[in-house]
């Protein structure tokens, strides 16, 4: 039974330009360059061969965490409250407050 082999193309972004011609599209090398990709994936990939953590994956994320300027709200906490819907005693409900921090 064959197996099937996957080749793994490298991408130097930092010596392909717009004007060479690389073999990447000029939309995504100037991606690429603008959001400083490769600074922060080779700021990330060195953390975690130097420490060498126990979850790499975890440490990985960190840093492209920490390195985000627009990154994703994180749960602070919720708080939960019974109430009264029309200031009756029988129709009951929760209130929820949820907590984000940006």
């Amino acid at each position: 039974m064959e197996q099937d082999q996957i080749s793994e193309k490298k991408v130097d972004t930092k010596n392909t330009t717009k004007q060479s011609g690389g073999s990447l599209p000029d939309d995504v090398v100037t991606y690429v360059e603008n959001n400083q990709i490769n600074k922060v994936m080779k700021k990330a990939l060195n953390k975690v061969m130097r420490e060498r953590p126990p979850d790499p994956f975890a440490n990985f994320a960190r840093v492209l965490l920490d390195n985000a300027e627009k990154s994703f709200p994180v749960l602070d906490k919720i708080k939960a409250t019974q109430i009264y819907l029309n200031d009756s005693l029988v129709q009951q409900t929760i209130k929820l407050e949820v907590f984000m921090e940006y």
